[in-house]
């Protein structure tokens, strides 16, 4: 299943700029809960402030944010890290997920000079680490975990002689953060459908992880979204992939276009995604759903070539409405069904 690529970071960074007013805490549930940030189409970047102090004082606590490695070493051993400081966030109370891409979903999101060699490859790995050292060095004690790559196991399923050299990779990664901040958790994100479809890949992938790191769409092969019947047994198998270590649900959502989904069964996928927290307790780190409202027809147009290129699929009516239906509000910002139901368990959640 495709995710969004690269789209976090930069409501991030215009978040950062403007948060900076300390917010007294409500006790919170085992399992932290986060709603990805974005704005309302024709909202100006000053609003962001308002979503975040509305998204703690219904007791959220968990933000996500990501980038591509190719972003952040745009010249070899030249970095561009000045959107890893999380002060503002950490002054908030928020506490961060970050996802290093290395591979998001389709591509391998490297620097131009490294697109083309192997993962096992000295050069490599000597260039991830010295890019982790310097990532490491900025992080707050806020920044509680850090994924290496994002759905992964859609871009090995179809490389497979790639996933062993990959697993090695990812796990030096994880060694180097761990050394430099020895309260990290690490990860490597993959998706539910390859716990499903490919679970080798997400069982060798998190061996010797700290975290198991998901997302979430209950998604049909045509884009539609499935009954959410299904959700407790999905929700099961993630469990059990995860086995003895916390499963964190870096996204987790359903669209609501009416041509594949429905705001109701949007809005019963957040009730299940409460049902099913309370039901596994602190097996759960930590939930993000995804998204706050939906992205605009210009963002879903570039989502769409990026995800296509270099690919024998085509665009299709279904893959479009999942794309632009995904969040609690519509892009106007009026509130679908799903934003009450959220806010009110979400509320009840940090109650506990």
């Amino acid at each position: 299943m495709l995710s969004r690529a690269g789209i976090l970071l930069s409501w991030s960074i215009a978040l950062l700029a403007l948060l900076g007013i300390a917010v007294d805490l409500p006790v919170q549930g085992a399992s932290l809960i986060g709603c990805s940030l974005n704005l309302p189409e024709r909202a100006p970047e000053s609003d962001l402030y308002k979503i975040a102090c509305e998204e703690r004082s219904d007791g959220l606590k968990l933000v996500y944010t990501n980038a591509k490695w190719s972003n952040l070493e745009p010249r070899p051993g030249q970095y561009n890290l000045k959107n890893m400081d999380f002060k503002n966030f950490e002054t908030l109370g928020f506490k961060v997920l970050l996802t290093i891409q290395t591979i998001d979903t389709p591509h391998r999101t490297l620097p131009s000079d490294l697109m083309d060699v192997p993962f096992d490859s000295p050069v490599m790995q000597a260039r991830f680490d010295a890019l982790l050292k310097a990532i490491a060095a900025k992080l707050r004690p806020n920044v509680c975990w850090v994924s290496l790559g994002n759905e992964v196991d859609v871009y090995l399923s179809k490389h497979e002689s790639e996933l062993e050299p990959y697993a090695k990779f990812v796990e030096r990664g994880r060694d180097v953060l761990r050394l430099q901040c020895p309260q990290l958790a690490v990860g490597v994100t993959t998706t539910n459908g390859g716990a499903r479809d490919r679970p080798g890949i997400a069982a060798r992938l998190n061996r010797k992880m700290d975290v198991v790191c998901m997302n979430y769409y209950p998604l049909e092969a045509s884009w539609r979204a499935r009954p959410v019947f299904g959700l407790d047994a999905d929700f099961a198998l993630m469990i059990q992939t995860a086995g003895t270590k916390p499963l964190l649900l870096q996204e987790y959502g359903c669209p609501a276009d009416p041509s594949i989904s429905s705001e109701d069964l949007q809005a019963a996928y957040v009730d299940g995604l409460f049902r099913n927290l309370k039901k596994y307790g602190d097996r759960v780190a930590g939930a993000n759903w995804f998204l706050y409202c939906d992205f605009n027809s210009a963002f879903v147009n570039e989502l769409i070539g990026y995800y296509l290129k270099g690919s024998k699929y085509v665009e299709t009516p279904n893959f479009r409405a999942y794309l632009s239906s995904m969040g609690l509000k519509r892009a106007n910002g009026t509130a679908r069904k799903s934003w009450e139901v959220f806010r009110t368990r979400a509320r009840a959640w940090s109650a506990q």
